[in-house]
């Protein structure tokens, strides 16, 4: 298949060469590409040595599937909306992210990948060849799974509206997928031509987060705005700001077909038509510019050009007394420092961490402006108040919140640099619990304890200063829980180990997890009573000195490096 695509790609080859590519070169890059394509292992399925060996259709057929069902649950716009012309926007818009976040996740590193740099960008490769050659590398890789996303799309509009509407329905496709690639490689090549490589790999990195975040409220605000009376009054002729939004252009072809003819319409479809051809003569004439030399750029470490004196020396006073407060010895204040640079440094660590953290304030208005309680009532802004306020909803964010020391912990043993955990073999640490009570301060305070504050500030306007005590017990009993959690799951030093699946100590997790559910149950219990929560306040802190003193002492037997 990805020859075929390729075939058909090339068959304009004066086409391409009016842009300035060199046809032959690109037809040869992509050839040895996508051969190493067809030859790398899949890592989607986690296969065993001996099926490795085999076919790996089933890992495509497996994907192809998964694709139709995620395309499948898009059809419910067109069930829960009114306007037909609303539907298919809000489907492309859909379609439209999901590429995109595809693209950001999945296919960023093909653009950004610097070992050409060592074979390619020798050879006398233009710009504008190597910078095309990446485009249609990720374009081709796109087009196999698109397939699968818009099939269900394609059944229900040649069922509804016909045959004439089913074919204007893959040209939809087709200028979605290829609008959506040009949009977001121009975005990147935007960037490389304007920022540094640092500052390019932190963009990078915040898009990721960002569109992992936007995914994740998606899915608990979804249902509920197609629900809303907005979105059912919604009408694309009256909202002049929509035409704007390339998913809007592409919803209007299908306009052509099933309703009647307005020039409205005839606009933004020749709009739809227009703009991948424009984004293309961008790409490839204007910001393509430049591709190599800052591809070179890119293969460079992560120093810290620019960086001020005095933001350095700012950083290094605050942790330094966060370590002096907080650890007793000078190997408990390497474990702390060690966590906190390489915690805030690492960007595969604060990719993988930081969607994570926005779970908490998704949950917060979710249940908000959603509510457990809320009975499909949606209530005035003060009754919602009154529910947040009576039905301990704070308490359950604060216990949400030890979910992020889950995440913590599975995944900071682990780096793409694993190598240069050397030196905790090439000097021996002769006391690992010392050691690791640093680990786990850092943890707690850089990852835990400032949502506790953060969810504090916020309640005590809302439900007043009786919060405070039950903020202190949720974060002793996070305290107690991590401590647990690095006990018996966490079997390695800070970032010594390969990536590695999700998965392992399983039992041991559930029992932890189920034991903090307990206690958060009895913290419940003990709401009406302030003076109980008082004094299990000071218990479980109690608790949590004791054990942090022998945790210090812990031997460690089994951990690696």
């Amino acid at each position: 298949m990805n020859r075929l695509i390729l075939q058909l790609l090339l068959l304009p080859a004066s086409f391409w060469e009016r842009l300035g590519v060199d046809t032959e070169k690109l037809r040869l890059i992509l050839n040895v590409k996508l051969t190493l394509d067809d030859r790398r292992p899949r890592t989607t399925l986690k296969a065993s040595p001996a099926a490795k060996k085999k076919n790996t259709s089933g890992s495509n057929i497996l994907q192809f599937i998964i694709m139709i069902a995620m395309g499948a649950a898009f059809l419910v716009y067109f069930f829960f909306t009114r306007d037909a012309y609303v539907a298919y926007f809000l489907y492309f818009f859909s379609l439209m992210c999901v590429l995109a976040l595809m693209l950001i996740a999945d296919f960023s590193t093909i653009l950004m990948d610097t070992r050409d740099q060592y074979i390619i960008l020798p050879r006398p490769v233009d710009d504008r060849t190597f910078a095309v050659s990446r485009i249609l590398h990720i374009g081709i890789l796109l087009l196999t799974q698109i397939g699968g996303l818009a099939l269900p799309g394609l059944v229900y509009t040649g069922i509804a509206y016909g045959l004439l509407p089913g074919i204007i329905f893959i040209l939809q496709i087709a200028v979605a997928g290829i609008l959506t690639l040009l949009l977001v490689n121009q975005f990147y090549l935007m960037m490389i031509r304007w920022l540094s490589a640092r500052r390019l790999k932190d963009l990078i990195a915040t898009f990721q987060i960002i569109f992992s975040i936007a995914v994740f409220s998606s899915y608990y605000f979804g249902p509920a705005l197609l629900r809303s009376e907005w979105i059912q009054q919604f009408h694309i002729r009256d909202a002049a700001w929509s035409w704007l939004l390339p998913p809007v252009w592409i919803a209007s072809l299908q306009q052509l077909a099933i309703a009647p003819l307005s020039l409205l319409t005839v606009a933004l479809s020749l709009l739809a038509v227009i703009a991948p051809a424009v984004a293309l003569w961008l790409v490839i004439r204007i910001f393509s510019a430049g591709f190599n030399d800052k591809l070179a750029a890119l293969a460079g470490g992560d120093e810290r050009q620019g960086q001020s004196g005095t933001g350095a020396r700012h950083g290094h006073t605050w942790r330094s007394r966060l370590a002096g407060m907080l650890t007793r010895t000078p190997l408990e204040s390497a474990g702390f420092n060690i966590v906190w640079l390489l915690t805030g440094r690492t960007r595969e660590f604060k990719q993988k961490l930081y969607p994570t953290f926005a779970y908490i304030p998704v949950y917060f208005l979710f249940m908000f402006f959603v509510g457990f309680g809320n009975r499909g009532t949606p209530g005035s802004f003060e009754e919602k108040l009154e529910r947040l306020r009576d039905g301990g909803t704070f308490l359950i964010l604060f216990y949400l919140s030890l979910f992020t020391l889950m995440s913590v912990f599975q995944l900071i043993t682990q780096s793409e640099r694993f190598n240069a955990a050397w030196v905790y073999r090439a000097a021996p640490v002769r006391a690992p619990g010392a050691f690791m009570s640093g680990v786990l301060m850092a943890v707690l305070v850089r990852f835990f304890f400032p949502f506790i504050l953060a969810l504090t500030l916020l309640a005590i306007p809302v439900t007043g200063g009786a919060i405070i005590n039950d903020a202190l017990l949720a974060a002793a009993i996070g305290s107690i829980e991590a401590m647990l959690i690095a006990l018996f799951t966490m079997k390695a030093y800070p970032f010594s180990q390969p990536p590695k699946r999700p998965g392992g100590n399983v039992i041991a997790t559930l029992m932890i997890m189920g034991f903090v559910g307990m206690l958060g149950y009895g913290h419940y219990v003990l709401l009406a009573y302030e003076w109980l929560v008082w004094a299990a306040c000071i218990m479980a802190w109690g608790a949590f000195a004791l054990m942090l003193r022998y945790f210090r002492k812990d031997a460690w037997e089994g951990l690696e490096a």
